[in-house]
């Protein structure tokens, strides 16, 4: 009997194992079992045009209402600038009133020099959906104008020492 129950279960395994191995075209995709198949279509977002002015601060901060205690423009030392906060400052905002409610916005940022605090950004006057950037990098974000008012803000919070570049907001179409 020993015999024939080790033969049973080495059947068993390889039955399983076939069956694993078996492959199938699921949507003109190959995957094991159509376990690994997929029908989804990836497509390239595409988006509008640029709706921020001056967001590479190249040779001043025009566009952008700053007040001499909070952001200051700083050349980069290679013929370009940015918008320089330290922990002395407010939180003061920057802000442009660009955005419609509703509508979802491609947005992305530098961050840099960053010793201390946290960027706020948010669209739209809703601050449950502001995004925290609490470390130097560039950053993507695809946000929605919700709440009351139309602006695009950020604010470097008290303690944030750091500045900014390379700020672009883009219709998601």
């Amino acid at each position: 009997m020993g015999i024939n129950r080790e033969y049973r279960m080495r059947k068993l395994i390889l039955y399983i194992i076939s069956f694993l191995l078996l492959s199938t075209t699921l949507n003109g995709q190959t995957g094991v079992m159509g376990i690994f198949a997929s029908s989804t279509t990836t497509t390239t977002p595409t988006y509008g045009s640029e709706l921020i002015t001056n967001g590479t601060f190249n040779s001043t901060a025009t566009g952008w209402p700053i007040s001499a205690t909070s952001w200051a423009w700083q050349t980069d030392g290679a013929g370009g600038g940015w918008l320089r906060h330290t922990t002395s400052a407010g939180d003061e905002l920057l802000y442009q009133n660009i955005l419609a409610i509703g509508t979802i916005y491609h947005i992305s940022i530098t961050v840099g020099g960053m010793t201390d605090g946290n960027l706020n950004i948010t669209c739209g006057h809703d601050y449950t959906y502001t995004v925290v950037i609490s470390g130097n990098g560039s950053y993507t974000y695809d946000l929605e104008c919700i709440g009351d008012d139309t602006y695009f803000r950020i604010e470097g919070v008290a303690v944030f020492d750091g500045y900014i570049d390379n700020i672009s907001v883009k219709e998601v179409l």
